[in-house]
């Protein structure tokens, strides 16, 4: 996660912990983080929401 602070330049303490589509997620204004591969999650779904 430290490395996600340097890439995007937000604070691990801005991000909230959740659930989306039953897989752990980090979520801050404008950034997802999915713990899950590609063929896990409906990418549809996901931009709907």
């Amino acid at each position: 996660m430290k490395r996600i602070e340097k890439v995007f330049g937000v604070s691990l303490s801005s991000f909230t912990n959740t659930t989306i589509q039953a897989k752990q997620t980090k979520v801050t204004s404008n950034i997802r983080l999915i713990s899950a591969k590609a063929d896990e999650i409906d990418i549809g779904q996901l931009f709907e929401s």
